[in-house]
């Protein structure tokens, strides 16, 4: 016997199969927002800390009582933490690097946004292997989207493809 979608034995209403991968899908999207969200809020903790008048040490303590003000979930506490941490411990070196792949720009005279954006990604595409470049990448592209000039999305994936393809040494 038919049903109204023209299969033969398949209950009309029963998409058990689907519910399955939407749940899934579902999480997954839902993981992607919130570690969107610890990345936009340790992008504006870089921002805060990127000021030269400011001392060259960070206080770890403070830094923790400044995330709360964000409201980040527990799940993703850690990874905003280590993207901050790691970003600003390893700033030398990674300026280092951007320098040698933006040929023409010096970092100091970088938007002070685009420069910390690119920061945190080249962190992360150093230090955090578990993230796909890709994802890095599109991330970073996404926070110049949403809090950088209209130029700086090109700018940024240009860089950070340059980077993927071929890492520059030390």
């Amino acid at each position: 016997q038919r049903n109204s979608f023209g299969n033969l034995g398949r209950r009309e209403h029963d998409f058990s199969f689907c519910s399955r991968e939407s749940r899934i899908t579902s999480r997954v999207q839902s993981m992607i927002t919130l570690r969107r969200k610890a990345r936009e809020a340790a992008l504006q903790m870089l921002y805060r800390l990127d000021d030269p008048n400011l001392p060259d040490g960070i206080d770890f303590g403070r830094l923790d009582q400044e995330l709360n003000h964000f409201e980040i979930q527990n799940k993703v506490l850690d990874f905003t933490r280590d993207l901050v941490r790691g970003t600003f411990l390893h700033r030398e070196e990674i300026d280092q690097k951007l320098e040698k792949l933006s040929d023409r720009w010096k970092i100091s005279r970088m938007p002070t946004i685009d420069r910390n954006i690119l920061r945190m990604a080249l962190y992360e595409l150093i230090y955090e292997p578990k993230t796909p470049p890709p994802v890095v990448i599109d991330e970073a592209v996404e926070m110049a989207k949403k809090f950088a000039a209209e130029q700086s999305p090109q700018f940024l994936n240009g860089i950070l493809d340059a980077f993927v393809r071929t890492p520059p040494t030390s």
